[in-house]
């Protein structure tokens, strides 16, 4: 069964030449070109009756697929060719002239596909009708539906990928989103960029062949660019284990370095006030004044700019000398160091140790003997003095430890644990007090009671 009509060119319809004649596929059209070949004829559809004589000339067109019959209504004779492609000085491959009585004729011939001429043969032709016939049926069935669509978030953009179709005469693909489409490509991955985030979008695919067939659309995939995280407001936590020493005009500091994954750095604090930013966990403060205290702490922050809250403070005298004081004990010797910076050595002759403190006890001397007492600190300054221990026990005051540096190794060994143990013991001690006040002054108001009797 012929099919379709391949190109219809009507000229100086005459009535209806066609419409009571029939083909393979219904009524022929009555479409026409208005105006001479030469001068860039004009098309129309069916109904315009106006129009002109075309008295001259040669018109060539390419046939874009196979035919296989020419249908013609003309007054006079007119002569068509059919040639190949390109092949306009070569001889014909068919060649045909029609009666031109204003009837219609047909001309059979091969399947060909190429350039068609119609030349004139004389002047004030009337071109009524030229229609063309494929014996082949047109294309009409669809590709396949297209597989494996998938999509993925690329930074802001959204990258679609999909199987290949395998037809022969597929062409392209027709990309949709959200039902409609936005874009044709042969490839079977496409960028696509410009869109909102943390937005659902739903991609579908169609194919398209050569004769314009398109597929249904492929089950369709929805994509997310995910959206931007919230803004970070979480501090890191206060950094711990904070420790300080003195040495001229300056306090050298140190503490246990943060875990956070997006910590930036430390504000070094000197008396309340921000005076360094740092990324170690170890600073040296410089131009400080000797003999002068002061009280540093650190704090944290990450790369959002969060700050935590502030560490332990220590306390730190800047000293450009080592200063000891030493208590003979008969039998030991009571090192007290005054200024200089731990650790230090200390080396009295039949011994030596390492100490971190401000206080430290030789033990396991000789009564009544001279013993040499070198102390050298963490800047190698060397302080030396020569003391007899004497021949009497002396009574030693106890040595409270600083409440700052209890303060800190209870918080070191327990955590916020160790701060609620201070405060029970330090309560503890104070209810004491008050108790034994109480019964003390209960005591003398007896005692005045009854001497006033």
């Amino acid at each position: 069964m012929v099919s379709a009509i391949v190109m219809i060119i009507s000229m100086f319809p005459v009535g209806n030449a066609f419409a009571a004649l029939t083909n393979w596929n219904g009524i022929l059209d009555q479409s026409y070109i208005k105006g001479n070949v030469g001068a860039s004829p004009l098309w129309y559809d069916n109904d315009d009756t106006t129009f002109a004589k075309m008295n001259y000339g040669s018109w060539t067109s390419s046939i874009a697929i196979e035919v296989d019959e020419v249908r013609i209504v003309s007054n006079k004779p007119v002569q068509i060719r059919l040639a190949e492609q390109g092949s306009y000085s070569k001889p014909p491959l068919y060649q045909f002239t029609t009666v031109g009585t204003g009837q219609l004729e047909t001309f059979k011939f091969a399947p060909v596909k190429g350039i068609l001429f119609i030349d004139l043969t004389g002047t004030d032709v009337t071109l009524y009708e030229v229609e063309f016939y494929s014996a082949s049926p047109p294309d009409t069935t669809p590709p396949a539906v297209p597989t494996g669509l998938s999509g993925k978030a690329v930074g802001d953009d959204i990258v679609l990928n999909w199987l290949p179709n395998t037809e022969s005469d597929f062409d392209k693909y027709i990309v949709y989103r959200d039902g409609n489409k936005i874009l044709e490509t042969k490839d079977r991955t496409v960028t696509i960029s410009g869109l909102a985030k943390g937005v659902d979008y739903k991609f579908q695919l169609s194919a398209v062949d050569t004769s314009g067939n398109v597929s249904a659309r492929s089950p369709a995939v929805t994509v997310q660019i995910p959206p931007p995280p919230p803004p970070d407001t979480t501090p890191p936590a206060a950094p711990i284990g904070l420790k300080g020493k003195g040495n001229d005009k300056q306090a050298i500091l140190d503490w246990t370095a943060n875990t956070e994954s997006d910590l930036a750095g430390y504000i070094v604090y000197q008396d309340g006030k921000e005076i360094h930013r740092t990324t170690s966990n170890s600073v040296t403060v410089n131009n400080l004044t000797n003999g002068q205290s002061y009280s540093f702490a650190v704090a944290a922050y990450d790369t959002s700019g969060n700050i935590s809250a502030k560490s332990n403070s220590v306390t730190v005298v800047p000293s450009d000398k080592i200063d000891v004081n030493l208590i003979p004990n008969m039998d030991s010797i009571i090192v007290q160091v005054i200024s200089g910076t731990q650790p230090f050595q200390i080396d009295w002759g039949s011994g030596n140790d390492t100490f971190n403190s401000t206080q430290y006890v030789i033990t396991g001397l000789q009564a009544n003997t001279d013993y040499t007492v070198t102390i050298t600190d963490d800047q190698g300054r060397v302080w030396s003095a020569t003391i007899n221990t004497g021949d009497k026990k002396g009574f030693i005051p106890p040595s409270f430890p600083n409440p700052q540096e209890l303060f800190q190794k209870m918080l070191d060994m327990f955590g916020t644990a160790g701060t609620i143990a201070v405060a029970i013991i330090g309560g503890a001690i104070l209810l004491g007090i008050l108790c034994v006040l109480a019964m003390w002054a209960w005591r003398l108001l007896k005692n005045w009671l009854h001497r006033s009797k």
